[in-house]
């Protein structure tokens, strides 16, 4: 028989809670924003210049605050374990950073949307645009980063550790396909050129991203949920006793079978990563199939955008042959070969020049 831990439902519940204003973009749909969910940054929502733009910086503000909460209770009992649960101990620090970056994306919104505003895409490609809306790209890219990290050392600790069943299961076909959607991700905003980000589909990679990181956090949430801990009451006197290298949020199993064999860690580590990286290869197989069409569709835009003819239009002859006469005087000033003496002789310096 086995109790939860002291600190599991606390955890859980946070990280539970941080996840529905985390996917608070999901709402968009139902409010004017002006955006294109295909084409835009769900930074964007939080701009200063769009609408119920204060709704979506809350939500990031709440997100990170409650995950910040969740891995500073988590933390100190992983340091606490003996031995020490490294990978654990990464997971939850790089959770902390990634809920500061939430924290700064609120703190630090964007200006203005480049991706529906030409004056503001010209402005943010000259710097000329305030701190915060630079040091949103910088938060932004280092909770990318964070989450990432995040969700990798969990995963590696559900095996290597023998904690949290439901990671184990889910964790890594979650993790690749994350993996999968940031590539996607970076390779629509590298072939983000001057058409814009309408060129291409950098809004649905991202918010898919977004998506599995959020599965990934319930997953990591349920997992802690029903995780069981030392303190167990052995059902004989002959029955082994819980170790004591796991730490509070640790799975430990009391039965004999499990407890005569030991476990291959490095196995075990060693096939989940495996599945990781099986699942983000298939992930990346597709976006084989998505990036050409992604690119061609950039690349048409562009040419329209600088105003290439089409291969269906003929071409127009203009003349621009100067035309023939005597020179004329312009209003900016006589043309150098004019005697401006011979003018005021003969009264013609006080007619207009015509407008060239």
């Amino acid at each position: 028989m086995t109790r939860p831990a002291p600190l599991s439902r606390p955890v859980s519940g946070l990280l539970i809670i941080g996840t529905l204003p985390y996917s608070a973009w999901l709402l968009e749909s139902l409010m004017p924003t002006g955006l294109d969910p295909l084409t835009s940054y769900v930074s964007e929502l939080s701009a200063r210049d769009r609408p119920s733009s204060g709704i979506f910086r809350a939500s990031d503000f709440a997100a990170g605050t409650l995950f910040l909460l969740a891995a500073g209770l988590a933390l100190p009992h992983e340091l606490r374990a003996v031995p020490r649960p490294r990978w654990a101990v990464t997971g939850w620090s790089a959770l902390i950073l990634f809920a500061l970056g939430s924290l700064g994306d609120a703190l630090l919104p964007m200006s203005c949307a480049p991706t529906t505003d030409l004056e503001c895409s010209r402005l943010e490609t000259a710097g000329l645009l305030p701190f915060t809306h630079q040091a949103h790209t910088l938060t932004s890219t280092a909770g990318t980063t964070t989450v990432l990290i995040g969700a990798l050392a969990p995963n590696t600790a559900a095996h290597r550790y023998n904690r949290w069943p439901l990671l184990q299961t889910m964790g890594g076909p979650l993790l690749g396909l994350a993996f999968a959607a940031t590539l996607w991700t970076l390779t629509a905003y590298v072939s983000t050129g001057t058409a814009g980000a309408a060129s291409n589909q950098l809004g649905l990679a991202q918010r898919t991203h977004l998506l599995l990181i959020a599965a990934w956090t319930t997953a990591l949430a349920a997992s802690i949920w029903h995780s069981p801990t030392r303190g167990t009451a052995p059902s004989s006197p002959d029955s082994p006793k819980p170790t004591p290298e796991a730490g509070p949020l640790t799975t430990v199993r009391a039965d004999h079978q499990l407890a005569s064999r030991p476990i291959d860690r490095r196995r075990t580590t060693v096939k989940a990563t495996k599945r990781s990286w099986r699942v983000a290869a298939i992930g990346a197989i597709l976006l084989s199939v998505a990036l050409p069409a992604t690119y061609l569709g950039t690349t048409t835009a562009q040419a329209q955008a600088a105003g290439s003819p089409s291969p269906t239009d003929e071409p127009t002859m203009e003349d621009t042959s100067p035309p023939i006469g005597d020179p004329i005087t312009c209003d900016n000033g006589p043309l150098p070969d004019t005697d401006q003496a011979a003018l005021d002789a003969t009264g013609l310096n006080d007619v207009q020049p015509p407008q060239c």
